[in-house]
């Protein structure tokens, strides 16, 4: 959904079947995954499906220091452990860092308008919250918000303030 979806990548999928098969690599890397060059729909989602399978992230040091295998957290990593368990934990939820929830966590109206879970339930109450994300992988996920408005890690800790910052600096999950 998120192809076509209009305040997501806004694309069609022929739109972006004609970007992989223009593309110098994509065409060579579907025939060795599939045996011939063609792109197709089909073959698109399925090789999206197997990479999407493929991200499972459980041996960050976080999941090392949590099984007692390994290394343990430094001074500064076990201090932002402590003001996550504290501050932000409640809503993202260990072990994967999510809580699965909806929640409006100030940042405003986008340039899209999108009103977040409110289009899907028209429940006024869902008005601009957004799914609360995973922290797992976070320094590889850019760019950030809902609508892809902060481009980098800076920017969300600009956002957020005092304590969040240290947390999110200190802490790699």
């Amino acid at each position: 959904m998120p192809i076509t979806n209009p305040v997501e990548m806004d694309e069609t999928m022929e739109g972006v079947l004609a970007k992989l098969r223009a593309h110098p690599q994509y065409p060579g890397l579907f025939k060795k995954a599939f045996g011939t060059p063609e792109v197709t729909g089909p073959r698109m989602m399925k090789a999206l499906s197997q990479f999407m399978v493929m991200l499972v992230s459980a041996n960050a040091k976080y999941d090392s220091v949590m099984r007692k295998q390994g290394p343990v957290f430094t001074a500064d990593e076990q201090a932002g452990y402590v003001i996550f368990k504290n501050k932000c934990s409640s809503c993202h939820t260990e072990p994967l860092f999510t809580d699965h929830s909806f929640r409006n966590n100030g940042i405003g109206i986008g340039y899209n308008g999108d009103e977040g879970r409110y289009t899907a339930t028209l429940n006024p109450a869902d008005k601009y919250r957004f799914k609360v994300p995973s922290l797992r992988n976070l320094a590889y996920t850019a760019p950030y918000m809902h609508d892809g408005r902060l481009l980098n890690l800076d920017a969300v800790l600009d956002h957020y303030t005092g304590e969040c910052r240290i947390c999110l600096r200190s802490i790699r999950c």
